[in-house]
């Protein structure tokens, strides 16, 4: 599928999007404390995943990075953490540099990250993103795949939040869900199957004093519980935040991008806010476009 046309699609689902919420309140489900011991589902120390019930999540495997989370946005597209892909690996030109590969893979029969394998032709990072900003804003990457995944529909394909949808369905309070094969705590090696983890979206507010003096800004969505316990970790970098609603079912809020440790009391997973890099993933696939144009893959 060529990338005018993904890009067209990527509007087509927006205008879908749009005309679906009025039905936001009917989409949304509630988030309970750890403490009420009525959520056990988290990354850290978690509960299994069923990868059909989350057919955009997969794993980026780097000979840089290791391993990190991403989600399919398009059936050649995969958004990811800028911090999985650094200008090192790219330099100033999307085109890899010599002897760095990164492999997309879907998850297998058993849930594990070693499913069909797809290889990463050109890597896209945010041009305003530094690996030394404390806050690491704009915290964002595209990849573009050797080909295609196949699918029935593109319910497979995760919508990625705008500006507008943002305000209607990520707003505070609502609850995300989180998937990846990270550790499992802290110290623990890297889950072997794929895990979730239900989490509340904090306030701005609240996430500014949480991680006071850092710089989060508009740009970053928070979500985790005051009491710790549910939260993403490392190895879960780059993989999508979601939440209920749209016309494929399921919004991606969120890019996992930081936190102080795993789960810990009174700090919240810090992602960059999808809505906020919208026009960026557009104006990236149109601007792939061009060199598609001007050099056949």
């Amino acid at each position: 599928m060529s990338s005018k046309l993904e890009a067209s699609k990527l509007a087509l689902m927006f205008m879908t999007l749009l005309s679906s919420i009025g039905q936001a309140a009917a989409q949304t489900f509630e988030c309970l404390e750890p403490a009420q011991n009525k959520v056990e589902e988290r990354v850290v120390g978690g509960r299994e995943a069923d990868a059909r019930d989350f057919p955009w999540q997969v794993s980026v495997q780097s000979t840089l990075s290791g391993f990190c989370g991403g989600s399919l946005v398009g059936r050649t597209w995969v958004l990811t953490a800028a911090h999985c892909v650094t200008r090192e690996t790219t330099g100033s030109i999307p085109y890899l540099q010599p002897n760095v590969s990164i492999r997309i893979y879907r998850p297998d029969n058993a849930n594990r990250p070693m499913g069909e394998e797809r290889k990463v032709v050109r890597a896209y990072v945010h041009e305003e993103y530094s690996p030394d900003d404390p806050a690491k804003r704009h915290d964002v990457a595209l990849l573009k795949l050797d080909s295609g995944y196949n699918f029935d529909d593109d319910r497979s394909l995760v919508t990625p939040a705008t500006i507008t949808t943002d305000r209607v369905f990520g707003v505070p309070g609502a609850c995300a869900v989180v998937t990846g094969w990270g550790r499992i705590s802290e110290r623990a090696a890297p889950s072997a199957i794929l895990l979730k983890a239900s989490v509340p979206l904090r306030s701005l507010t609240e996430c500014s004093q949480a991680y006071a003096g850092l710089g989060i800004d508009p740009g970053h969505v928070c979500a985790g519980y005051v009491s710790g316990g549910a939260d993403s970790c490392q190895g879960d970098s780059g993989g999508p935040l979601v939440v209920r609603g749209g016309p494929t079912g399921w919004i991606q809020v969120g890019i996992v991008s930081f936190g102080r440790g795993c789960g810990q009391p009174g700090y919240f997973g810090v992602y960059t806010r999808v809505g906020r890099i919208r026009p960026w993933i557009e104006e990236t696939v149109r601007r792939d476009a061009l060199i598609v144009q001007r050099r056949p893959d």
